[in-house]
């Protein structure tokens, strides 16, 4: 049974082989198949250091920190935004250019085996 044949059977309560899985890294159990967007054209990341905290914002305008040396991903430091009274300021990242989905295009248009 392929993973896609897994996925198809565990949606549809049709006696799967077994339960659905998504486990990343190589040689871990897989079934599904993920694509995710080009980075914009519009934006650009920023990256400081001050002191042992390195900052970097995202393209929503939030501002992100993390200990250097001990952490990954950390953590909003500043959020884009830091009012509701801002949203109507709040500036959308280019979600809606066609060129940001061209990499999940690709992934999936060679994709047969996966869901």
């Amino acid at each position: 049974m392929t993973p896609r044949e897994i996925i198809k059977r565990n949606l549809t309560f049709s006696d799967p082989a077994r339960l659905g899985m998504t486990f990343g890294g190589e040689g871990w159990l897989n079934d599904m198949r993920g694509g995710g967007l080009a980075a914009s054209r519009l934006w650009t990341q920023k990256r400081w250091v001050e002191g042992n905290v390195e900052y970097s914002d995202d393209e929503w305008g939030n501002v992100w920190r993390r200990i250097v040396g001990m952490s990954a991903g950390g953590e909003i430091h500043e959020p884009a935004l830091k009012d509701w009274a801002m949203l109507a300021d709040l500036r959308l990242p280019d979600y809606d250019a066609d060129y940001r989905f061209e990499p999940a295009r690709e992934a999936f248009a060679e994709e047969s085996e996966h869901y």
